[in-house]
């Protein structure tokens, strides 16, 4: 974690989101960075999340620690590029990448073979404004 980089691979399985979750908030931790871990911590979910309901493979997170703020990205192996959703009021679920649009400074997805990566960006909020 000292480096500014930290990387962990999940399996398919349904822990798997938590568990990623609570890498990104101690890493966060121990980065000074807390104040994003509540954020960052729910837009991992939500793509960890997805990862394994659409791609049924193991998902590879990484975290790097920039000068105004935090990169994750979750890499999974379905080439297939995402189909955002338009959730209805009453839906359950379907708003994860809204959610990710929303919250994060930037995001993106890239082909990565043998299937893609979910990136996203959060800035630090300025101490001294």
């Amino acid at each position: 974690m000292q480096d500014g980089r930290v990387t962990a691979r999940f399996d398919a399985g349904a822990k798997s989101a938590g568990a990623a979750r609570r890498l990104v908030t101690t890493t966060l931790g121990g980065w000074r960075c807390g104040e994003l871990a509540y954020e960052a911590a729910l837009l991992t979910s939500e793509l960890v999340t997805n990862a394994v309901r659409h791609a049924h493979s193991e998902v590879d997170v990484r975290l790097s620690r920039t000068d105004s703020g935090v990169r994750i990205e979750v890499d999974d192996h379905d080439p297939h590029p995402l189909a955002p959703r338009r959730p209805g009021p009453d839906d359950t679920g379907g708003r994860g990448l809204y959610l990710v649009g929303a919250l994060a400074r930037d995001w993106g997805v890239r082909l990565s073979p043998p299937g893609k990566t979910v990136w996203f960006e959060l800035d630090l909020v300025d101490q001294q404004g």
